[in-house]
């Protein structure tokens, strides 16, 4: 009953085929070859070719989406490999899920489904394809895909499934983190993180992922407060404001950060490292993560003095500070800092617009 955010177009077509139906079309991969259709607006369609099972089975590439090298497969292998086709029956037994494995056919506005899809969502059930074990051996990251769908669904993982997670659960160590960074933001930009967290935890990957969080939630201190923050930010989320990484990572992790290093850019930058470590934050977001610190912290002891806002109001990390202040409100007591600094928004705008005025500056 939900709108889809999208649709993956493929077909049976080779790409030489679509490159001469499209003259505003372009072949791109090595791996495996897909075309790109341009339209106005900078907005493009990517067409894949229908793929063959084998691929999923020899190739590295196992899903369409990440394009990753699976040890000991050459690339010679993967561009040999990747680039057998195959029809709209094989290419939907190599996806991920069976609620994932659904096509759609435009022309004759009907749903075929060759993975026994339907009959999922209607028990509202996630099920890999396939076998479990030999699926996420594969690829160890499905594991997250499969938890992430059944929180936002709210449907029950299939027990197989379920046991393939607990078994393979520990190769995500062997993941690159760069893949493990991207899947994490899309569960923290999800607006269900907090169920996400929570089914983490009890299928025990959380501690694959995000060891210090996973010991944290089993803090019975420690845990309402995490709790609050994770629906803090689903509720931000929801509102369809947009949250950078750096402050998603810190709202949710907040109460992880002593005290007593706030302020401190080695110990800071130190303890953001040990959080973030197998989620691959960059260092570019380390860094970002601890100005934002260092400009909350000064909001804070800021707060009710005037004559602090033009300099305040000014850094570049101004906002984001004022929003990872306003998330995590409920355990920091920051209502107050908020409220002050939201009120001086309208004196910032008018006093940076009366520099404007009078005499020009030579």
């Amino acid at each position: 009953g939900k709108t889809p955010k999208d649709f993956d177009v493929a077909t049976s077509a080779l790409p030489e085929e679509v490159r001469s139906l499209f003259r505003n079309s372009r072949i791109i991969g090595r791996r495996f070859r897909l075309n790109h259709v341009f339209f106005g607006g900078n907005k493009i369609i990517e067409v894949a070719t229908f793929r063959d099972t084998n691929v999923a089975q020899e190739a590295a590439d196992v899903d369409g989406e990440e394009g990753e090298t699976r040890e000991g497969v050459s690339e010679e292998t993967m561009l040999r490999n990747d680039n057998v086709y195959g029809t709209a029956e094989t290419d939907a037994v190599r996806r991920d899920l069976t609620i994932n494995g659904l096509f759609y056919d435009p022309k004759n506005y009907a749903v075929i489904d060759y993975v026994g899809g339907i009959e999922d969502l209607k028990a509202g059930i996630i099920r890999i394809i396939g076998d479990p074990v030999v699926r996420f051996k594969e690829d160890p990251v499905r594991t997250i895909r499969a938890v992430r769908h059944a929180a936002r669904t709210g449907f029950t993982i299939e027990a197989k499934t379920l046991e393939g997670i607990a078994q393979c659960k520990e190769l995500l160590q062997e993941c690159p983190t760069a893949r493990i960074h991207e899947e994490i933001l899309k569960d923290l930009r999800s607006g269900k993180s907090w169920e996400a967290i929570q089914l983490f935890q009890e299928v025990g990957l959380l501690e694959e992922l995000l060891p210090i969080l996973s010991k944290a939630l089993k803090d019975p201190e420690l845990a309402p407060k995490i709790e609050a923050n994770f629906r803090a930010v689903d509720s931000e989320v929801r509102s369809g404001r947009e949250v950078s990484a750096p402050v998603l990572f810190l709202a949710t992790h907040l109460e992880l950060i002593p005290e007593d290093v706030v302020g401190d850019f080695a110990k800071t930058r130190s303890v953001i490292s040990d959080l973030f470590y197998r989620v691959g934050a960059t260092r570019r977001e380390r860094e970002h993560m601890e100005q934002i610190m260092v400009t909350a912290v000064k909001l804070f002891e800021a707060t009710g003095r005037p004559q602090a806002i033009r300099p305040l109001s000014s850094r570049p990390h101004f906002e984001e500070a004022l929003l990872l202040i306003q998330l995590t409100s409920a355990n920091v007591d920051g209502d107050d800092c908020v409220r002050f600094w939201r009120d001086a928004a309208p004196r910032r705008r008018h006093s940076h617009s009366r520099r404007g005025r009078g005499r020009p500056r030579v």
